[in-house]
């Protein structure tokens, strides 16, 4: 019973889902639509994974068949279920709201759409950005789809690295190219209101002279240390325009100062392909990663044609890509029974407690697996969200740190100058995820009233106003009169625990 599996829907996914459970010796029932006759109580897990030819009708499919499953179900066992969405925004929207209880007492959610599991297979640091590199990742986006933003947004989220620390001029940047520019630095500016607020920001109009048509610096700019390592450039053009071209070659030679990437994520996909080979030389001459959203590999042999097949990394296709195991939910499982050791049992976590030696290293703290499900089951769907955010990152961290995932089960130990690094790269990532989830930072009034009653911290909080959004040497001590920067050191103290717990279960 515990390898049987549900798959509803006839998706284009589906197919490669089925495939992947089956390859893990796991039994598998495919329907196109639930059916109320079935014993859900059979299943371990279970993916509903409608069509998406009309979204919002396969969308609320879905989440009809969420209820259903749940009203079903008898037993007491929890099922998992794997929720594919078509919208992003029904996506985000899911993430900020719970589910009810009669539906979260029976059934363990994981909503996703495939234009957010392709996002992460962008890698930015495609050499090791560490403490004392110069360079810092530049990533440039054509285009002004639903893809092109959550890219620009997931960047937003994991692009964090230790060189920030020692040069806060070494922010990681992120240029987003389209004939709609404006437009589209509109609506950033709503939808990441508190973000651009806090950011430095250009738009520009590679068509007119002089080109730079706005320039924003954050709010606190001349009042306090910076504390968002992302900046934000808007451009006004197309990949044929001659300044883009000519900045694109300048931008790929430049290796002394940035990690260049390029990402080409219009609407249509035959825009993508051609655009892309038809970028300057210099790029392919110099190996600069160029990827191509393409919702299905069909026009893939096109770019064979053109000699540039083995430059071009194709991702968003609709047909595959997910990972039934979800890496990165079990690794932000790990994080948040990390957390909730600090954070509410006051077990301070430095590298001299957090592992013995013995024949060889072995942690002194260990993940009690059972308790760290239990945790992860109480959590609403937004703290589950910022614990995800964490995980994501997790390899980003570690390949600053020199160590590759197929490193991660051999590998036990932080320095504490590299804990006291890492804890610092966190803070910043944490920083832009609150941002970007509509917190903003104490203004100069409301900072007085927490420094004159500790309280007002948790009562601004109810307002998405966090006294805690600055930058990582102004931080303070908070209610338990402990300094705030104990949980990030706990958390980067514990990466080899977490990476490498994680690197058992995932095998």
């Amino acid at each position: 019973m515990n390898d049987m599996i549900l798959i509803i829907g006839l998706h284009p996914l589906t197919n490669f889902v089925e495939e992947k459970y089956r390859e893990n010796g796991k039994m598998v029932t495919a329907i196109e639509t639930y059916q109320n006759s079935i014993d859900v109580d059979m299943f371990e897990e279970v993916c509903i994974m409608m069509d998406g030819k009309n979204k919002d009708t396969a969308d609320a499919e879905s989440l009809s068949a969420v209820a259903s499953i749940a009203e079903k179900k008898t037993n007491n066992k929890i099922i998992t279920c794997h929720l594919l969405l078509h919208s992003n925004q029904t996506l985000q929207l899911l993430q900020k709201e719970d589910w009810n209880e009669c539906i979260r007492s029976k059934m363990d959610i994981y909503p996703f759409t495939t234009d957010q599991i392709w996002t992460n297979t962008i890698r930015v640091d495609w050499k090791p950005v560490c403490l004392s590199s110069e360079y810092v990742p530049h990533v440039v986006i054509f285009g002004n789809s639903q893809m092109a933003e959550m890219v620009a947004s997931n960047i937003a989220h994991t692009a964090h690295f230790p060189n920030y620390i020692k040069n806060h001029n070494l922010r990681t940047r992120i240029t987003i190219v389209d004939d709609n520019a404006e437009e589209i630095m509109k609506r950033w500016t709503s939808h990441f209101k508190h973000l651009l607020d806090n950011s430095y920001y250009r738009l520009v109009d590679a068509r007119q002279n002089p080109k730079v048509l706005f320039f924003h610096e954050p709010i606190y700019a001349n009042s306090r240390e910076d504390f968002v390592d992302v900046e934000w450039e808007f451009v006004k053009a197309s990949p044929y325009d001659y300044p883009v071209r000519n900045k694109l070659q300048i931008w790929a030679a430049d290796t002394s100062r940035q990690l260049l990437t390029v990402v080409m994520a219009y609407e249509r996909q035959i825009n993508n392909i051609n655009n892309a080979v038809n970028l300057p030389d210099a790029l392919f001459n110099l190996d600069i990663p160029i990827y191509v959203y393409m919702k299905d590999d069909s026009n893939y042999s096109l770019l064979n044609k053109q000699g540039k097949l083995g430059k071009i990394i194709p991702f968003g296709m609709i047909d595959k890509g997910y990972d039934v195991r979800m890496p990165f939910i079990a690794m932000a499982k790990n994080v948040n029974y990390i957390y909730d050791l600090c954070y509410n049992e006051n077990i301070a976590i430095d590298h001299n407690q957090l592992y013995k030696k013995e024949q060889n290293l072995r942690f002194a703290v260990d993940i009690d697996k059972k308790k760290r499900d239990e945790l992860w089951r109480k959590l609403s769907n937004v703290k589950r969200l910022s614990n995800l955010y964490n995980a994501v990152t997790v390899p980003v961290k570690m390949r600053s740190l020199g160590i590759e995932e197929n490193e991660w089960e051999k590998f036990y130990d932080l320095s504490q100058p590299q804990i006291n690094i890492m804890a610092e790269v966190e803070h910043n990532r944490w920083v832009l995820e609150e941002l970007m989830l509509g917190w903003r930072p104490c203004d100069d009034q409301e900072t007085k009233e927490v420094e004159q009653n500790i309280e007002m911290k948790e009562i601004l909080k109810k307002q998405k106003i966090h006294y805690d959004i600055r930058a990582y040497n102004d931080l303070r001590t908070d209610v338990t009169g402990q300094n705030v920067r104990l949980y990030d050191i706990c958390l980067c103290a514990a990466l080899p625990l977490i990476t490498n717990t994680f690197a058992e279960e995932i095998k």
